[in-house]
């Protein structure tokens, strides 16, 4: 659940349920409008351990870097600090977020890397 956001983000608040996701999305590239990619031109994967801005997430003294966090996401923790293009809005009405957990990273990567063996091997 969101706590708080940023004076820039316009379309999540205060409240909202949201999964977090290690690959962002712009849903204006050609990538995001194609429906067959989730590399994102805006957004690439980011390997350096720090917010899209190069800031820390956790900094100290003006911004002396604290913590470097891996991949972009890095939800592994009770509260996290995200940009609002690597998340994705959940409606707990319409789906219960148990279920919706089933769709977060680490449960599709996996699926999806046993599925993707299974089907390879039955072809």
């Amino acid at each position: 659940m969101i706590e708080s956001v940023g004076e820039n983000v316009t379309n999540l608040k205060g409240g909202d349920i949201v999964m977090p996701l290690y690959l962002g999305e712009c849903k204006e590239c050609p990538n995001c409008k194609s429906g067959r990619s989730n590399l994102c031109h805006k957004y690439p994967m980011d390997l350096s351990g720090l917010m899209l801005d190069g800031t820390s997430r956790m900094s100290i003294n003006g911004g002396q870097v604290l913590l470097y966090h891996s991949l972009s996401c890095s939800s592994w923790s009770e509260y996290t600090v995200i940009n609002a293009n690597y998340v994705v809005k959940v409606d707990p009405q319409k789906i219960p977020l148990p279920h919706a957990s089933l769709l977060c990273c680490g449960f599709t990567t996996s699926y999806g890397a046993a599925w993707r063996e299974v089907h390879l091997l039955l072809y």
